[in-house]
């Protein structure tokens, strides 16, 4: 890595050794070691589909018109309409007296 503060020496290890985990540790076994890597595999197809998910902009943008066409079918509240009725009715009188 070449981040860091001033005078301090860039890591220029492998990968996999400068980023372990501190938890992490070596299983004794095959059987611990086969699990390890199965449970590995499938957080990685986990966080792949994660990332396509968040890349597929057509879907993203067919997910927002969808949320707007159920928003527009909900029925107005009925404060707006009562709003509405007597903005209207302000606007007539309004428009009469002329």
């Amino acid at each position: 890595m070449t981040t860091g503060t001033p005078g301090e020496k860039a890591d220029t290890r492998p990968h996999s050794e400068s980023a372990t985990a501190p938890d992490t540790a070596v299983p004794s076994d095959e059987h611990e070691l086969r699990q390890e890597i199965e449970q590995t595999r499938e957080q990685l197809a986990q966080t792949v589909e994660h990332l396509a998910e968040k890349a597929d902009v057509k879907a993203a943008a067919r997910a927002k018109a969808a949320h707007a066409t159920q928003r527009m079918k909900r029925p107005m509240p009925m404060a707006a309409v009562a709003a509405m009725l007597i903005a209207g009715y302000l606007a007539m009188r309004r428009w009469a007296k002329r």
